[in-house]
């Protein structure tokens, strides 16, 4: 339900702010989730939480506008390894 807007603002927003601000809202939706006293805090807070990820899957959308179809999966799928 959230994807639509999330999209749409992400051609009205730089997605520097669109996802920068997204990334922080989740992490503290996250970090308030911790200290929810009660169950219906709790609800309330996952399902702001699921329409922050929503706004997040924006960024395959993003990653579309440089990389080649035969690309996407391999960019967006790199681990960095730590040398051993």
């Amino acid at each position: 339900m959230f994807m639509l807007p999330g999209n749409t603002l992400l051609r009205k927003l730089t997605p520097h702010i669109l996802l920068g601000g997204t990334v922080i809202t989740f992490g503290v939706l996250l970090c308030g989730m911790s200290a929810a006293p009660n169950y219906q805090a709790v609800l309330a807070l996952r399902i702001l939480i699921g329409s922050s990820q929503a706004f997040i899957q924006g960024v395959g959308l993003y990653n579309s506008l440089w990389y080649r179809r035969d690309e996407i999966a391999t960019r967006s799928g790199l681990v960095l390894r730590h040398p051993q």
